[in-house]
């Protein structure tokens, strides 16, 4: 029987894009790291507050690189790491 992630393959799937995020959006030292095209780092005290990481959000989006996965787990990233609630 199927489930809605189409079975083992689709939670395998799930699984590494998640492992892929991790290693792309991570926290190292004072600083979000961000590996995608290349090392992007942002200074952790630069995001400290639902405002600066909005403003960091949209000035990533302007990068090629930047996709919506990775824009969500920066948010996820930032925010857990400073205890901002976000859902």
């Amino acid at each position: 029987m199927s489930n809605i992630y189409g079975g083992g393959e689709g939670i395998s799937k799930w699984l590494e894009s998640q492992q892929v995020l991790d290693e792309q959006v991570k926290i190292v030292g004072d600083y979000i790291i961000l590996n995608v095209a290349n090392e992007y780092p942002i200074p952790l005290n630069k995001c400290n507050s639902a405002d600066t990481i909005l403003h960091w959000v949209w000035h990533l989006a302007e990068k090629t690189w930047m996709t919506q996965d990775i824009s969500r787990k920066f948010i996820e990233v930032a925010c857990d790491y400073h205890g901002i609630k976000y859902t």
